[in-house]
């Protein structure tokens, strides 16, 4: 039906970079849910996943409230040249920040199981064959919410982003929790003699 079309809040993204890649077992989130998730870092060069994520977004407060959206409306579309909470990552993004930079970046999430498939539309059924920092298209839904308290109150409305499905496009470098620290300890001197250097250690 054309009201369909008008309404559309779903997007299939160009190439975005996976950040806080939980897809395969899910995490809690900070109320208690257990959520399958990923931060979403997508170039501000890719205009037209920029403006279907934009009509999704419109769509999604027009199916919930109307020609007559509320005032201080959530909206989960960050800018990583601006700064800002990375919604997953526990600390607030910089001005500048390395992955952020030239970036938009939300959270999208599905307390069900998220479609993972390799670059030949195949299922992906080892976690280790992706990680954060990996490259994918993402099958994404946008809705309207209304946050209650334990009293029935509400207490935020807002735009949220459930996660559909992603399909693997390259490897990338590795980000958050996936990470090599051996080049930290460069400037220190090794030891020959093995724990010689590590008796302060004893107690």
């Amino acid at each position: 039906m054309k009201q369909e079309n008008k309404l559309n809040t779903r997007v299939l993204t160009g190439a975005i970079r996976s950040s806080f890649l939980y897809v395969f077992e899910p995490r809690e989130d900070m109320g208690g849910r257990l959520k399958y998730s990923l931060e979403v870092l997508q170039p501000k060069s890719d205009k037209q996943t920029m403006d279907d994520v934009n009509r999704a977004i419109k769509n999604a407060i027009t199916e919930k409230w109307g020609n007559k959206p509320p005032a201080n409306l959530y909206i989960p579309v960050r800018d990583g040249d601006i700064g800002g909470p990375t919604g997953l990552g526990g600390k607030d993004v910089q001005i500048g920040d390395e992955p952020y930079k030239d970036h938009f970046f939300y959270t999208a999430s599905n307390t069900k199981n998220v479609t993972v498939l390799d670059s030949g539309r195949r299922p992906i059924i080892n976690e280790s064959d992706v990680k954060s920092g990996d490259y994918f298209h993402a099958s994404l839904n946008f809705y309207g919410y209304e946050a209650k308290n334990d009293k029935g109150v509400i207490v935020k409305k807002g735009v949220g982003v459930s996660l559909r499905g992603l399909m693997f496009i390259k490897k990338g470098e590795a980000l958050g929790s996936d990470f090599d620290a051996s080049g930290d300890f460069d400037s220190i001197e090794a030891s020959d003699a093995d724990g010689a250097d590590l008796a302060f250690l004893n107690v």
